[in-house]
């Protein structure tokens, strides 16, 4: 079995946790959000001592199941997080004239083309522009975020010789040394 498809996921009381057949409904402070779980797990949920938990396991040992189980303790758990607390990724213009802005739910993007890029939010996604050159791509679902964050990243991608581009916070990038031109012999 999976190390991570052992741990039980806990979570408070202000969580809300229904399944109904193969569908895992999370409820939260910031809002709900649903997972479809394949028929050979079973999804238990335990309430000892204040401390709310729930448990993943399977009935026959396969590999599949084994794969499967920690793919789905991951998502459910994300979940959880996500009523809770929500998610947010960060995304730095790095580049002269490089701007960002809103027009109502819209983000604007002056990326040294010709024209002005705009960008549609994802249902459940929010942006930010606290300032020019940097953008806050929030919400509860964490895929929806991620995938958000990544096609907004790939608009301008990054120049590792330059050092330009749309950079995502907490990612590394490395610059690159350009040609060095010396005198031949």
């Amino acid at each position: 079995m999976s190390r991570i498809g052992k741990k039980p996921i806990k979570f408070s009381n202000d969580v809300d946790v229904k399944i109904d057949g193969s569908r895992v409904i999370v409820k939260g402070p910031k809002g709900e959000l649903e997972t479809i779980v394949d028929s050979a797990i079973t999804i238990n949920v335990n309430e000892e001592n204040n401390e709310k938990s729930i448990q993943l396991s399977f009935g026959e040992n396969t590999k599949d199941n084994r794969r499967k189980i920690g793919l789905y303790r991951s998502l459910i758990s994300n979940n959880v997080d996500g009523v809770v607390s929500g998610y947010t990724k960060v995304i730095n213009l790095v580049g002269i004239g490089y701007r960002a802005s809103l027009s109502g739910k819209k983000l604007e993007l002056s990326l040294g083309y010709s024209h002005n890029v705009s960008v549609d939010p994802v249902d459940g996604v929010d942006f930010q522009v606290p300032s020019q050159n940097k953008i806050i791509i929030s919400g509860i679902d964490k895929e929806k975020v991620g995938q958000q964050t990544v096609k907004i990243s790939t608009l301008r991608k990054y120049d590792p010789y330059k050092g330009k581009g749309l950079l995502i916070e907490g990612k590394l990038y490395t610059k690159k040394q350009g040609k060095s031109v010396g005198k031949k012999g």
